[in-house]
């Protein structure tokens, strides 16, 4: 500033412009690693998310800005000033906590890390083989078959002494409180499954095991012989409890046009099963045949053991996890490390790799 000297006391004031700083941000991830090499240091943002700058010791909101195309820029020319310090926060939303950074402002254009806790959820991963024909009745039957290997559907048995009357036979509610309960986990989890395909259609089959002669109470209620007509008799048993799992499907929300029963006594084993088909099936067909086995009619086939596959994160092609099948299964499980999660909301790739 340019000033004359007076011969009097006077106040010079020279007026600074105070350097400033750009802010460049990153969202990392609060895995500590060495170098940010794990892979959820490097996800994208969603687009939209909101990032805010705050000065530390005045508390006063002083700029934001959002994240687009995985990039966020806070131009700091009047209102970001080297040497200050300040808290970055990335608002919480769908994909990751609420997170924050205080950090001192440098002149220039300054990259800051602001590390996240992203959401996460346990996934199971499968492998199956197909034949080319195969739809997505394939993949609902194997989500429907993993829903299988730990629950069933329980039903008292006809020749029961103690039954209340004998339409407690094909009744959901069992007369034991912790097989009716496990009824209705089960009915609830298919259709979960079922919901998920409103374009397959669902064949309930019902199924009773090798018997002589049939309950006495069973064949006096259809009005039967026990010893000559064991075969009706054991096929109207299995005709209603497929009924009696279609009916709860459709109270637990699935339509009714998305169902038909089908059933065969005298089988040579005793349940009920939940085979997801495609809207071309004829189910008058299925109605006169004797099913086979279950999941080849599904187009599963089993799977050796040591299939090789890898899992990674689709945009950034980073591998998250190599491996190999550990079990021979139409559902060959794909092992994770225990506790391990992926993050929600971002696309991930599953594949097989060429081997054995």
């Amino acid at each position: 500033v340019d000033f004359t000297v007076r011969p009097v006391p006077q106040d010079v004031v020279l007026r600074l412009d105070r350097a400033t700083g750009d802010i460049n941000v990153k969202l990392g991830s609060t895995i500590d690693d060495a170098g940010r090499k794990h892979w959820t240091h490097h996800l994208t943002p969603p687009d939209g998310t909101r990032v805010t700058v705050t000065h530390a010791a005045l508390g006063v909101l002083v700029s934001s800005g959002v994240f687009e195309d995985g990039l966020c820029y806070i131009g700091g020319e009047g209102t970001l000033y080297a040497g200050e310090e300040y808290v970055l926060a990335a608002e919480s939303d769908d994909h990751f906590e609420r997170a924050e950074l205080a950090f001192v402002l440098t002149q220039g254009v300054q990259e800051v890390w602001l590390d996240v806790t992203w959401y996460a959820r346990r996934i199971l991963l499968y492998c199956m083989a197909t034949d080319a024909a195969s739809d997505d009745s394939v993949e609902a039957y194997a989500r429907v078959q993993r829903v299988m290997k730990e629950n069933d559907v329980f039903f008292n048995g006809a020749g029961e002494a103690d039954l209340p009357a004998i339409e407690q036979a094909w009744a959901i509610e069992h007369t034991d409180p912790n097989k009716a309960a496990s009824n209705q986990k089960t009915i609830r989890l298919i259709a979960e499954v079922l919901k998920g395909y409103p374009q397959l259609r669902c064949e309930v089959y019902g199924a009773t095991g090798p018997a002589s002669t049939a309950p006495a109470p069973l064949a006096a209620f259809l009005n039967l012989d026990s010893a000559k007509d064991v075969a009706e008799c054991m096929d109207q048993l299995a005709k209603r409890r497929a009924e009696s799992c279609k009916a709860a499907l459709i109270a637990a929300g699935v339509p009714e046009t998305q169902l038909f029963a089908t059933w065969k006594g005298l089988q040579g084993y005793l349940k009920v099963d939940f085979i997801p088909r495609s809207v071309g099936y004829d189910a008058r067909t299925a109605l006169a045949a004797t099913p086979g086995d279950a999941h080849a009619e599904a187009g599963l086939f089993p799977l050796p053991a040591g299939i090789p596959f890898e899992l990674r994160h689709k945009e950034t092609n980073r591998l998250i996890k190599e491996g190999h099948t550990v079990v021979s299964d139409a559902l060959a499980p794909c092992p994770l490390p225990d506790g391990a999660a992926l993050v929600v909301g971002q696309e991930y790739v599953l594949r097989a790799l060429v081997g054995a």
